[in-house]
């Protein structure tokens, strides 16, 4: 808890320092989504889904971003939002392409989705889900909460799947192209795992991340074939109560992380070797002020920021959380990692050896 009260002293706030432009319509949207646990970016960076947790539905935003004088240029055109009854509070979402999505459930299962379209008078769907994953008598779905996909061969991808309350990782394998299908569903991960609430896959598909919420810290992984349920993290990162929402970065030598008990979020770096050893963020910001930060504290684990994704191309952070349902960042500012008013540095970007 100490940490927790060193950060929440920050004097400065970090402004969401991107503007979007957005219909009536897309705005009005976004003030009725309520509690919000995830969004996601879509591969080709042109669609942004959020879950809406408390009214089981997941919109969908048609997203343009481009490059302008050094500055990102945002403009949301367009949405459709679905339900279903597959949706049970949902927490996670994975894009496997444009038109694919899986969706955990805090208390159902996860559910696979074909996007509908864009661009129609008809904004809102009830949808049957294409699969729904509840796992087996061995390896069964429980409480599933964040995902993260990568693709392992044509048409074929790799989704990994946090069971929050079960206390472990799952990983199956899920082709898209053809005939969809799920397979091969087993325990990945579990050795020190207490409520697994967020996942993150690196670029290069090397290292795994996860947000580890009673003991307040990311475990990273090498994520090697013999990767299994007695594996050792190969780096631990500390210096948070509750990390939801978490994606690397910049090579793979930066992983940034939001606290839901807390209004910041922090920066970890590794040197060019990768992640070894233990790690104290080497920035950390307050993103929510004060006000917004407390109309969700209904808990000493509520209130911060919980879902955050990247477009590297456009170098744009997005962020969502209940009561500021969408914000975008200039990934370059908040990796600048000199000190600045509001920012408290813990030690350098490489881990010690203990």
């Amino acid at each position: 808890m100490l940490e927790h009260d060193r950060r929440s002293d920050c004097n400065h706030m970090i402004q969401p320092d991107l503007d979007y432009e957005a219909t009536t319509e897309v705005r009005l949207m976004l003030s009725r989504l309520g509690r919000t646990e995830d969004l996601q970016l879509s591969p080709a960076g042109q669609l942004l889904a959020i879950t809406g947790f408390c009214s089981n539905r997941i919109i969908v935003f048609k997203l343009h971003m481009e490059a302008s004088d050094g500055s990102p240029k945002i403009r949301i055109s367009d949405y459709v939002q679905f339900t279903s009854p597959a949706l049970s509070e949902p927490h996670g979402i994975a894009f496997f392409d444009e038109y694919t999505m899986a969706v955990a459930n805090r208390t159902g299962k996860v559910a696979f989705f074909r996007i509908p379209p864009m661009g129609e008078k008809q904004k809102s769907y009830d949808l049957k889900p294409m699969h729904v994953l509840g796992g087996n008598v061995f390896n069964k779905i429980h409480s599933p909460g964040s995902l993260d996909t990568y693709k392992t061969s044509a048409g074929w991808y790799c989704l990994l799947i946090c069971n929050n309350y079960a206390h472990v990782v799952t990983e199956a394998e899920v082709r898209i192209n053809g005939a969809f299908s799920v397979r091969k569903h087993r325990t990945l991960l579990s050795k020190g795992l207490e409520i697994p609430d967020g996942i993150c896959v690196s670029a290069s598909q090397q290292w795994i991340v996860i947000s580890n919420h009673v003991p307040g810290t990311l475990l990273v992984y090498k994520n090697t074939p013999d990767l299994g349920c007695s594996s050792d993290p190969v780096a631990e990162l500390h210096g948070m109560d509750c990390p939801h929402g978490v994606h690397f970065t910049d090579q793979d030598q930066k992983i940034i992380v939001v606290d839901s008990a807390d209004p910041t979020l922090c920066v970890y770096a590794c040197g060019m070797d990768g992640w070894h050893g233990n790690y104290q963020p080497c920035k950390v910001m307050q993103v929510l002020d004060q006000e917004t930060f407390q109309l969700g504290r209904y808990n000493d684990e509520e209130g911060g920021p919980k879902g955050i994704d990247i477009n590297e191309t456009s170098r744009v952070l997005a962020m969502t959380c209940e009561h500021q349902p969408l914000a975008f960042y200039h990934l370059d500012n908040l990796l600048q990692l000199r000190d600045q008013p509001g920012i408290l540095s813990g030690h350098p970007g490489g881990g010690d050896s203990a």
